[in-house]
């Protein structure tokens, strides 16, 4: 095992500054770029949640309304807005 960090170390002091420095950019560039996927995900995350809770809520309100009506044991009618039909016979005095 010892034999291996010596060869990395070996290999790390014989390169020349040059090279030094294009491992360096490929090392910041590659954090650069993780960092960026991640704050990628991260907003893809909370996006995709968005759009699950609306569909939800347009589908699920009304399913949970038609549920707790029936529970309570309430009518449609009882629930209905109707509008005020006026009796079209008239009274004879």
């Amino acid at each position: 095992m010892t034999w291996k960090i010596e060869a990395i170390l070996f290999a790390l002091v014989s390169i020349t500054p040059t090279e030094r420095l294009g491992v360096y950019i490929a090392e910041e560039a590659f954090v650069v770029l993780a960092v960026t996927a991640a704050m990628l995900i991260i907003a893809l995350f909370f996006v995709i949640g968005f759009v699950l809770f609306s569909e939800v809520a347009r589908f699920g309100f009304p399913w949970l309304k038609g549920k707790v009506v029936r529970i309570a044991g309430l009518d449609h009618d009882q629930l209905a807005h109707r509008k005020a039909v006026a009796n079209p016979s008239r009274r004879s005095s």
